[in-house]
């Protein structure tokens, strides 16, 4: 979040961070904190929004639970368009999404390989011969 605030207003992402002096020259820090943040949004899935080494992750001891959400806001706005329009669930589902949390079936934390180890497969994927 900060990263893009600093992105928006055009300072180093160091300053919007650590709250310094924004004019001074950009340094490795700030260059490594773009490549991290583009890294991120460049793996996201534009499915789910989870990164893609996680949710395409065909390892056996992970597993994602729906989870249901409600926005009381978008609740407000689906009852007041109710008349308006088809297919609005009853009024005590109005506002309500499914979203979905990763976790493990083994109940530990997520593993800090499992991004390198799911480029690795996909890698071997797409280069059998190697």
């Amino acid at each position: 979040m900060l990263i893009e605030a600093s992105i928006t207003a055009g300072i180093r992402p160091t300053s919007m961070i650590l709250h310094t002096q924004p004019r001074k020259r950009w340094d490795e820090f700030d260059f490594l904190c773009i490549e991290a943040h583009q890294i991120v949004l460049s793996e996201r899935c534009a499915q789910c929004g989870y990164p893609r080494w996680l949710c395409h992750n065909e390892e056996e001891n992970a597993g994602w639970k729906a989870v249901q959400d409600v926005c009381f806001a978008t609740r407000e706005v689906e009852n007041k368009n109710a008349d308006k329009v088809d297919g609005l669930p009853e009024k005590q589902k109005r506002g309500m999404k499914l979203r979905v949390e990763p976790f493990r079936y083994d109940g530990k934390d997520a593993d800090p390989d499992m991004r390198a180890n799911y480029y690795k497969t996909e890698y071997e994927k797409a280069n059998p011969e190697s």
